[in-house]
């Protein structure tokens, strides 16, 4: 599998279509970056040694025994990386969520015991998910989260 082939399975995974691509010389761009590289190093997200992926051959073998290595399948991975970063990502709204609430409880923010106990109540108790609320609900709570302010003048 070319590393081309990797990132659009890994984008249609996360997005859910395939992505739009232009292909680039790679040339002119290696040419470019490096000396940006030379001259501001640690400004762009990227340098022009990272794009050696691009640049050599990255197909995986394709006589690569899995049971022998014991590698799990590449879409299996994907779909692993994607999930434990929704995950984490439900994680982050639901600390955010707990500061607001506690602050308009007691206007002070959780201790990481509240917090933990906080996210693990939303684990476990299903009728707690945004999905199961109402829309004046979902709307507040929302505004709760972007807002402390809001919140904090209740």
């Amino acid at each position: 599998m070319s590393f081309e082939t990797f990132l659009r399975l890994i984008y249609e995974r996360v997005h859910g279509r395939s992505p739009l691509s232009v292909n680039i010389p790679l040339r002119p761009v290696l040419a470019v970056l490096s000396l940006i590289d030379r001259y501001f190093p640690d400004r762009l997200p990227f340098n022009s040694g990272q794009l050696s992926a691009f640049r050599f051959d990255s197909n995986a073998d394709p006589d690569l025994s899995l049971s022998s290595h014991k590698m799990r399948p590449l879409n299996q991975t994907i779909n692993d990386l994607i999930d434990w970063e929704k995950e984490d990502e439900s994680r982050r709204i639901l600390s955010k969520e707990c500061d607001a609430f506690t602050y308009y409880l007691i206007r002070q923010g959780p201790s990481d015991f509240i917090r933990q106990k906080y996210i693990k109540a939303h684990e476990v108790n299903l009728n707690l998910h945004s999905t199961n609320l109402g829309i004046v609900d979902c709307l507040q709570m929302a505004t709760s989260i972007r807002s402390s302010l809001a919140v904090k003048n209740c």
